[in-house]
């Protein structure tokens, strides 16, 4: 398109060079090994993706709908040179059909449609250059205050799920009070976890534990479509039993929002959290909304100020996924950590170690070498269907003890055939005197 072709209208033909330069925009971000000069053509980039195809069949899919959309584009132009040959008016007409279909087409290939799955090494180098943010960031507040020391009891206790787009606390957040992140897949309530046991343990008399659930839970769309996933029993049987959307709540208007209730519900009986007067507050997280509406209060009553004060770090956090233009719509994430939280020191929450946005890492936490089913089928849950990692298997474990990492590694291989087939699993050490991470594997 680099002359006007004969019998397109130069309207017309003006709108196809802008979606053009859209395309070999995508091209050039996306794809750095396909050469753009002056007279490269749409053609040429559905051949690249062809050529891509032969050499890998993870991305299969993806550069299918990559093609897709490229061969749309040549639909515009065959539907140009047909119509645009007609009256002033059809030359509108066509025009106005144009711009909608490319909007179509941009909703159909949304970001994660184009963007190739990132390798284990890639997303190991994302890893390393946001720690290097951390790290700079946490020498900076020190070299100004009091370091920060690991907490023996902890103010706050946030139980969420580990979905990559459930992120909210901020690096303030950890400064102003002690908080303690504990993520478990559907962010659910099981009395016999190893991690759950050990976080009512770690919270002082009095203080608050947060349920957050979020919408778009793939553990929830999984339980109101349970028969579909009847082949997942040996894979996240246990996990899917958790969660509950029962409605037995009028402040529940949603499934999202009947299983955060009903996970705090459970945990208020807990006899130690009656005992000592920990109070257990349900939110929800909607990442899709970027007002006050964000981060919802689903208890009775006053809301919390707790509460009030994470809502300004969760409006922060989507204000930077979408300046970073991310699509919040389906999940991806290029890795899966593993963690035991406690052993963090004061910032307990990979995340914030490992400057994580929206939509870039899973998290599951576990408690010491002990793993139990719950977070096994917390790590097999994202292995099979969220985007990327399901691709390249990234999981890395982030401890402080290599005796404890190879442990774990161990234990995950051993209780997780979806583990064994698909995880390409790797260490990272974490030195909290530095902040530093380090990859051994």
């Amino acid at each position: 398109m680099n002359e006007i072709p004969q019998h397109i209208p130069i309207k017309i033909y003006s709108i196809l060079k802008k979606y053009k330069a859209k395309i070999l925009k995508i091209a050039a971000e996306d794809y750095p090994d396909f050469i753009i000069t002056p007279e490269t053509t749409v053609t040429d980039f559905h051949k690249h993706l062809r050529n891509e195809a032969m050499k890998t069949r993870v991305n299969e899919k993806k550069i299918k709908e990559a093609e897709s959309m490229v061969m749309a584009i040549h639909q515009l132009v065959y539907r140009s040179e047909t119509k645009g040959r007609s009256r002033e008016v059809e030359k509108t007409k066509e025009i106005v059909r144009i711009d909608r279909d490319w909007q179509l087409l941009r909703e159909h290939v949304s970001e994660h449609h184009l963007r190739k799955v990132l390798s284990a090494k890639q997303a190991k180098k994302l890893l390393l250059e946001g720690n290097e943010r951390y790290v700079e960031e946490i020498h900076g507040y020190q070299s100004h205050h009091e370091k920060i020391e690991k907490p023996k009891e902890y103010d706050v206790v946030i139980i969420a799920c580990g979905d990559g787009r459930n992120v909210f606390p901020l690096f303030r957040d950890f400064i102003n009070q002690r908080i303690l992140v504990i993520q478990i897949a559907g962010n659910i309530y099981d009395q016999d976890s190893a991690v759950i046991k050990d976080t009512i343990k770690k919270v002082k008399n009095g203080g608050e534990i947060l349920f957050v659930g979020h919408n778009n839970c793939g553990a929830v769309e999984a339980k109101q479509h349970v028969a579909k996933y009847t082949a997942e029993a040996q894979y996240t049987g246990k996990l899917l039993e958790g969660v509950d959307i029962s409605h037995n709540s009028h402040l529940a208007h949603d499934d999202y929002e009947a299983n955060t209730f009903n996970q705090a519900a459970k945990m208020k009986k807990n006899r130690t959290i009656v005992e000592r007067s920990i109070k257990v507050i349900p939110c929800l997280f909607d990442f899709k909304n970027k007002g006050d509406n964000c981060f919802k209060y689903l208890g009775e009553g006053k809301e919390p100020e707790i509460v009030t004060d994470f809502r300004s770090s969760a409006i922060a956090r989507i204000a930077a996924a979408r300046n970073a233009g991310k699509d919040l719509t389906v999940q991806s994430v290029h890795s899966i950590v593993v963690a035991v939280s406690t052993d963090l020191g004061a910032f307990t929450d990979p995340r914030v170690i490992l400057d994580a946005g929206l939509n870039d890492i899973f998290v599951v936490s576990i408690k010491g070498k002990r793993i139990d089913q719950t977070a096994i089928e917390s790590i097999n849950f994202p292995l099979r269907h969220v985007d990327n990692v399901k691709d390249n298997g990234n999981i890395v474990i982030l401890a402080t003890s290599k005796e404890v990492a190879d442990e774990i590694s161990k234990q995950l291989k051993l209780k997780s055939a979806i583990i064994r087939e698909k995880g390409m699993i790797s260490i990272a050490l974490y030195n909290q005197e530095t902040g530093r991470i380090e990859f051994l594997s």
